[in-house]
This record gives C-alpha cells, structure tokens and sequence, in this order.
C-alpha cells in the first residue's frame, strides 16, 4: 500500500505507542574520525510502553572507512536490528537492513569535502515490527531500516580542526529516495539531512556535541514540523592505542519523536588501522 511519508511516520508512531498493548489485546557521532578504521555500534532505543520491548531490542551497525589515493575515502555501513516483545506476547523479529557504499573526496588537508553513497533496498518485508524497526535511528539513519526503498545519498561537509583540539563541523546532505515496490505515495521522494557539532579532541580523549534533522522536501499536505525531525547528540571515546571505546547519547525534540521513543544510548568501537 503507497502513503505519504509523513503519514508512513505517524503509523510508525503508532506502532511503536500501541502494538505491545495491543499484540497483548554510519554514524557520524562515533568519533574520533579516521581515515582507516572499522567502527562497530551498538544502539539501544527507548520505546514508550518500553517495559513491553525486550532488552534485545536493538540496533548494530558495523563499518569501515578505507582511504585510496590522497583525496577519496571509501565508506561502507552494515546495519542490522532485533525487535523483541514480551509481557504475554513473545515474539521477536530480527533484520539485515539497507548496507551503505559510498565515498568521500576532498583535497588533502581541506576541511570541507564531498560525499556520495546508496543504501541498497536489501531489507526483507518483517512480519509485526516492521513500523519500529524504523525508530532505531529516524532522524540520522531512517533509511537503514526501511523496507523497498533504495536511498541516493550526496553531501557537503565542513570539518574543521584547530591546534587547541577544537572541532567545529556541519554537514548538508539531500537524499533521494526510490520506490521499489509499492511503499510510498510517489515513486520518488526527496528529502534532506543536517546538522553541526562542536567538540574536542586530543590524542586520547575526544567529546562532540551537536545536532541533527531531517526534512522530507517533496510532501505536500503537510506543514513544517509534519515534515522535520530533530535531535540533540553528545559523543565520548577515550583512545586505547588504536582503539577508542565511546559512548552516545541520542535526545529526541519533536513531537512526533517524543511521543513515541526517548533518548537512545549506544556504545561504540572505533580500531584504527594502521
């Protein structure tokens, strides 16, 4: 069945408010930022009615950023999640979602640089939890999770890094979401991410804070907070040698996320390669 987005986002809200009770009845704040490493995160959302959801309901998302050449780093995120219910309904569905390529160019040593990736609509159609396999991370990574769509993804980031450890960043990036089945409204969506942060950074310690949203450009019928979601974020890592274990925490804004979900904490692994 096609629907809107923004009417695809209320169902989610309400599947993640109402089916315990009624079954009854890559990111970017993982820091620090390495041209050569793999990254592995662990998410754990925070549903209402969250007493319902099991403690394995859960996001992980595994990746890796390989640089080529002096001006182009190639980026790759597998992301996978398990959505389980208790309190007299058990049951529990798990899922491989949209795997990311892409790339990053930029000259060497220049704080901004480019980026451009696909999510590939691998995601196979889930049985009950499909709405809330959408909320593990709906303002940086909805499209991970969302079943026949493949997402084109192109951005501008801006990162710079002073000598006193000081990092400053914002990143633009427009997103194109294509219909492969029969999931939205219109066969082509276009939507659009952002965000900023601020932070510092020294040899073994790095702490970032910022913000981040997304807007969906193409609805119509909606009004502009119909259309947005936001999200506050703070990041820490501590450097091991070449690994750094972080933690992230994830503070919904809007409406349309509060009423549904609370902040998400999630626990990282950055290895840099040598």
């Amino acid at each position: 069945m096609r629907r809107s987005l923004s009417s695809s986002l209320s169902v989610a809200w309400l599947a993640c408010a109402l089916l315990p009770a009624s079954a009854a009845a890559q990111s970017p704040w993982v820091v620090p930022r390495s041209d050569r490493a793999v990254y592995l995160e662990i998410l754990k959302p925070s549903f209402k009615n969250g007493d319902k959801f099991t403690f394995t309901t859960l996001a992980v998302f595994l990746s890796g950023r390989f640089a080529v050449g002096e001006n182009t780093v190639l980026v790759g995120e597998l992301p996978f999640a398990n959505v389980g219910v208790g309190d007299g309904f058990e049951e529990s569905e798990s899922a491989v979602g949209n795997i990311y390529l892409g790339a990053e160019f930029g000259g060497a040593g220049s704080p901004a640089f480019g980026e451009f990736g696909v999510r590939l609509p691998l995601m196979k159609e889930t049985d009950y939890f499909g709405a809330v396999f959408w909320f593990m991370d709906p303002v940086d990574r909805w499209e991970a999770f969302t079943h026949e769509v493949a997402s084109v993804h192109a951005a501008f980031n801006y990162r710079y890094s002073g000598p006193t450890g000081l990092v400053v960043g914002f990143r633009l990036a427009p997103v194109l979401w294509i219909d492969t089945g029969e999931q939205l409204a219109d066969d082509v969506e276009l939507l659009a991410l952002y965000g900023a942060h601020a932070g510092y950074e020294a040899a073994n310690v790095a702490v970032v804070g910022g913000f981040s949203g997304r807007v969906i450009i193409t609805e119509e019928g909606a009004d502009l907070g119909e259309r947005t979601l936001h999200q506050l974020l703070l990041a820490a890592s501590y450097g091991l040698g070449r690994w750094w274990p972080g933690v992230q925490m994830r503070v919904p804004l809007d409406e349309d996320l509060t009423d549904a979900i609370g902040p998400a904490l999630s626990l990282s692994l950055a290895v840099q390669l040598p």
